[in-house]
C-alpha cells in the first residue's frame, strides 16, 4: 500500500537516489507537471515516460521518434502527418491502383482485381483397399455402398455404416474354477456345483445352515492372523481385560468394602486387569517415590497369589487432579486482579483487560487542514500518528508540539476525507 503524503516533501537541495518513477498502466489524475511511466505493452510504443503537458496535448511520451512523410514513389504505402508536435498524427495508406471493395483482391503487383476472376475448376482423387486412384472433378458424386455384412445410411449430412455380423458360435464346454464342480455330460446344458458346506470343513465354501449361522476353525489362542474369529476364540481373547474391583486406601493398601491391596501378609490375590481407584491418598505401597491422590488408579499387570504382590505387579494412572502451583500442572482458577476483571461461563473463564490506558491517549477526527489539537496529556514526548478514515491508510502532514497540552497538525491543502489523529504518551 502506497503512502499518502498530504503536504509537499521538501528534500532541501538533496539527492533523490535510486527511485523510479510510478509504473503503471492507467494515467494518475492529471495536473500539470505530473509525471509517470506508461507500462501498456500493447501497443509496445506505450512503454515510455509520459508528463501532463495541458488540456490540449495531455499526456506526452517522452520518448524521441520522427516519421518522416511517405511519398508514392517511395513504395506501396504513402503517409500523411497532421497534429501537434508533442503528439504527431501518422495516416498511412495504401497506393494501389484499381477499385477495393468486397468483391476484390489485393495482387502481388499492387492491383486490386476481382474475385471472380480466380479459376474456379478442381479436383481431387479417392482410391480404396483395390482399385483406384480416380480423380474427382469438381461437382461430381462420391458414392459409399455396403459391402459383405456392412450397410450405409445417410440422413442429412449425416453417413452412418453397421456391420451386421453378429459373431454366432457354439459353447462346446466349460471348464471347473476353485471350489466349483462342472458336470459336463450335457454340454450345451452343464451343470455348476458350488463346492459348499455348513460344517466346518477345509477347502469348502461356508454355506449357512437352516438358523442362517455359518462355522469355521476356531483359531489358536493369541493367533493375530487375518483369520476368521469364531465366537470362541474372541471369548478367549477377552480374558484379562479390565474389570474395575473398587476403591482403596492408598496409605493402609485397605479396600472399600473389605480386604487390603498392598499391606500385610493376608493381602488380596490379583489377576490381570484387576483395576483399583484410590479413595485416600498415600504412599503406594509405601514407597515415598510413588504417592498417589484420589483419582488416580492402579492396574494389576502381573498376577500373583494371595500375600505375594509387590508394586512392580501393577501400572499406576496419575489422574493429575492436583491443586497447581506455579511449577505444577493441577487443577486451579483465574482471579480478578489491578486492571483485570474474569468471568465464567459454562467452565469458561473469560479474562478483560479493564485498564483502557486514557491517560496516556488522546484521539480526535479533523476534517480541515491548519489545525490545533488539545491532548492535555502534559509533555511534549508523545507520538503522532495520522490516517484516512475512509481508506484507513496512514498519512502524512506537518505536526507541531507547540506545548505539552497542544499539537498543531498542517496540510497543504484540506483533505478529501475526514482524518483520525492518535496522540500516545511516552514515558
Amino acid at each position: 500500500m502506497a503512502i499518502p503524503f498530504l503536504n509537499n516533501l521538501d528534500i532541501t537541495d538533496n539527492q533523490l537516489l535510486n527511485a523510479k518513477l510510478h509504473v503503471t498502466p492507467t494515467a494518475p489524475t492529471a495536473a500539470a507537471g505530473q509525471i509517470y511511466f506508461d507500462s501498456t505493452t500493447s501497443p509496445s510504443s506505450n512503454l515510455t515516460a509520459k508528463y501532463y503537458s495541458n488540456g490540449a496535448d495531455q499526456w506526452v511520451s517522452l520518448k524521441e521518434y520522427t516519421f518522416p512523410t511517405v511519398a508514392k514513389a517511395d513504395g506501396y504505402i504513402t503517409s500523411t502527418i497532421t497534429g501537434t508536435t508533442p503528439k504527431p498524427i501518422v495516416k498511412f495508406n495504401l497506393n494501389a491502383t484499381g477499385t477495393a471493395d468486397n468483391t476484390t483482391y489485393l495482387r502481388g503487383d499492387n492491383q486490386w482485381e476481382p474475385i471472380s476472376g480466380i479459376p474456379g475448376t478442381y479436383t481431387w482423387s479417392i482410391q480404396g483397399d483395390s482399385g483406384g486412384p480416380t480423380a474427382v472433378a469438381s461437382g461430381d458424386t462420391i458414392d459409399f455402398a455396403g459391402g459383405t455384412n456392412v450397410t450405409t445410411a445417410l440422413s442429412g449430412t449425416t453417413l452412418t455404416i453397421n456391420s451386421t455380423d453378429q459373431f454366432v458360435g457354439t459353447l462346446t464346454g466349460i471348464g471347473a474354477g476353485d471350489y466349483i464342480s462342472i458336470d459336463n455330460s450335457t454340454p450345451a446344458v452343464p451343470i455348476v456345483n458350488a463346492l459348499g458346506t455348513e460344517a466346518a470343513t477345509p477347502s469348502k465354501l461356508v454355506a449357512r445352515d437352516a438358523n442362517g449361522y455359518g462355522y469355521v476353525v476356531t483359531p489358536a489362542s493369541g493367533d493375530s492372523t487375518t483369520k476368521i474369529a469364531t465366537t470362541a476364540f474372541v471369548q478367549s481373547s477377552l480374558t484379562g481385560l479390565l474389570e474395575f474391583k473398587g476403591g482403596f486406601n492408598a496409605s493402609t493398601g485397605a479396600i472399600v468394602g473389605g480386604g487390603n491391596l498392598t499391606s500385610g501378609g493376608s493381602r488380596v490375590a490379583i489377576e490381570v486387569g484387576d483395576y483399583y481407584v484410590v479413595t485416600v491418598a498415600g504412599d503406594f505401597f509405601g514407597n515415598t517415590a510413588t504417592p498417589l491422590t484420589p483419582g488416580d488408579s492402579v492396574i494389576v499387570q502381573t498376577a500373583a497369589a494371595a500375600g505375594a504382590s509387590v508394586e512392580g505387579d501393577f501400572i499406576v494412572v496419575q489422574s493429575d487432579t492436583d491443586l497447581a502451583t506455579l511449577a505444577t500442572v493441577g487443577i486451579g482458577n483465574v482471579n480478578a486482579g489491578t486492571g483485570i476483571s474474569v468471568a465464567y461461563a459454562s467452565g469458561t473463564a473469560t479474562v478483560t483487560n479493564t485498564q483502557t490506558n486514557s491517560a496516556n491517549t488522546y484521539a480526535e477526527t479533523i476534517t480541515d487542514t491548519d489545525l490545533t489539537i488539545d491532548h492535555n496529556l502534559g509533555t511534549k514526548d508523545v507520538i503522532v500518528q495520522l490516517y484516512d478514515i475512509t481508506t484507513d491508510e496512514t498519512v502524512y502532514a506537518d505536526v507541531e508540539r507547540i506545548s505539552t497540552s497542544r499539537i498543531g497538525v498542517t496540510f497543504s491543502a484540506t483533505p478529501t476525507n475526514d482524518v483520525r489523529v492518535l496522540v500516545q504518551k511516552i514515558g
